[in-house]
C-alpha cells in the first residue's frame, strides 16, 4: 500500500502546485510529474504506517455508492429467467418487468 500512499502524495502535490493541469502539454507534464515522483520517493519513509483512509489511497473518495441498482437488476434477471423456464407466470406477474 506504499506505492499508492507516494501516488496520493503526488497526486495532492501536482493539485496545489499546478491547478492548471490539464492546459500543460504532454512532454511538460511527464518532466513535471517525474520530477515530482523523485522528489516524494527520496524523502518516502517505507517505516512508516499508512494512515489515509483507503478509499483515498484507491482516488474513490468521490464516487458514491447507488442503492438498489444491482439487486433490482439482478432481481429483474431471476424473473425474467423463471418466466422463460416457466412461461405460465407471466400471467400472474404483470407489470412486474416495466
Amino acid at each position: 500500500m506504499h506505492h499508492k500512499n507516494i501516488k496520493l502524495t503526488v497526486r495532492k502535490q501536482l493539485k496545489k502546485e499546478f491547478p492548471n493541469w490539464k492546459c500543460l502539454p504532454k512532454k511538460m507534464k511527464r518532466e513535471i510529474s517525474i520530477k515530482v515522483m523523485d522528489e516524494v520517493t527520496a524523502n518516502y519513509d517505507f517505516n512508516q504506517e499508512i494512515t489515509a483512509p483507503v478509499a483515498e489511497l484507491l482516488g474513490i473518495e468521490n464516487q458514491l455508492p447507488t442503492d438498489g441498482i444491482i439487486p433490482h437488476c439482478i432481481l429483474q434477471i431471476g424473473v425474467l429467467v423463471l418466466c422463460i423456464i416457466f412461461p405460465s407466470l407471466l400471467t400472474w406477474l404483470p407489470g412486474f418487468m416495466n
